[in-house]
């Protein structure tokens, strides 16, 4: 008779669990000897930090993006930046934007609460500059922007029709600059950034302050700089002229109405308050105040026609008529001058 197999005995159990712990012995002893744990934790420690680098360079990536969108965002509306492009000469920190819209006027406040009106000047004016080859030198484009800035503004360039009079942007005694290399460098540097940016920025406001000169107003507007990298004065006399230029056609203003006659929109000695008082709306344009009347304005030209009164003022007082001196018209005062009916206003480029 066969055998019958019941299955595996006890000691035949016994012994292969005898051998698979041993095998399980000697393939623990074989692993560890060989660092293999030691290197798979190695491993996942090594994913884990390229996971975290990994994550580092998508959110820099997304910071990037984020910034070139803000760089690219449209800070103001109605504007050009092939004829203008306000944003290349703002100040560099803490800006607040009060009015966007290039139609009524674009307004900015800098850090130290002075708020400032962006003047148009567009950049296809610049015929002659932009004619020049590369070969130019410093002083031929300087020379070039300088005689598109005066074709530019020629109408006003002479404050009206009967002033046969010679004003010139140069340095005289008494004006404030220290020197005339001083007041070029300073003129070159204001023409070129109206060239590349196409238009500058002027005090919203006259600054308010009276009883003072001529020079002691460019020392002043000097300290108006909103950062460290711009420059402030007083307006140099192209740059009234151009603001005279902005202005007509806007907001009903004309040529008329700049150069011969400013009553309508001015404070003069012929209008029915004539009080000085800044701020008022009947006296705003394109967000400017008080550019024609209540107050004269000192501004750094020279009147080379008169020697014991070479200051320059501009834009007429209460104490004056619309028509006799309406807003581009040009005065000259003496250099200790410092009466109430004299302020100013400043730029920084």
């Amino acid at each position: 008779m066969k055998k019958q197999n019941k299955g595996i005995t006890l000691v035949a159990l016994v012994i292969t669990i005898i051998i698979l712990l041993i095998l399980a012995g000697i393939s623990i002893s074989a692993l560890t000897g060989s660092g293999l744990f030691q290197k798979a934790g190695e491993a996942k420690n090594s994913y884990e930090e390229a996971e975290r680098r990994e994550n580092s360079i998508l959110g820099e990536y997304e910071n990037y993006i984020n910034n070139v969108a803000n760089e690219t965002a449209e800070l103001f509306v109605g504007i050009n930046k092939n004829e203008t492009n306000p944003e290349g000469a703002m100040p560099s920190e803490n800006v607040t934007i009060i009015e966007a819209d290039s139609t009524k006027g674009i307004v900015i406040k800098d850090k130290n609460e002075r708020e400032w009106v962006w003047v148009e000047v567009p950049k296809t004016i610049f015929t002659t500059a932009d004619a020049l080859g590369e070969e130019k030198t410093e002083e031929q484009l300087n020379a070039a922007i300088k005689a598109d800035l005066i074709t530019y503004a020629g109408v006003y360039r002479k404050g009206d029709a009967s002033q046969n009079h010679n004003w010139t942007d140069e340095w005289y005694s008494g004006c404030g600059v220290a020197d005339a290399a001083t007041y070029n460098e300073m003129y070159n540097k204001m023409i070129n950034s109206v060239y590349n940016n196409g238009g500058f920025w002027i005090q919203r406001y006259e600054d308010g302050t009276v009883n003072i000169t001529c020079s002691n107003a460019q020392i002043k507007a000097s300290g108006y700089a909103p950062d460290e990298e711009k420059t402030s004065s007083l307006l140099f006399g192209i740059q009234w002229d151009l603001v005279c230029r902005y202005l007509d056609g806007k907001e009903g203003l004309t040529t008329a109405m700049i150069n011969s006659n400013s009553s309508s929109w001015g404070r003069y000695s012929d209008t029915a308050n004539n009080t000085p008082s800044a701020g008022l709306e009947r006296n705003k344009k394109m967000n400017i105040y008080d550019f024609a009347g209540n107050l004269y304005e000192w501004t750094l030209e020279h009147a080379t026609d008169y020697s014991s009164c070479p200051c320059s003022i501009r834009g007429g007082s209460c104490g004056s008529t619309g028509s006799n001196y309406p807003a581009s018209r040009r005065g000259n005062d003496v250099t200790g001058d410092a009466n109430t009916n004299i302020s100013f206003r400043a730029t920084f480029y």
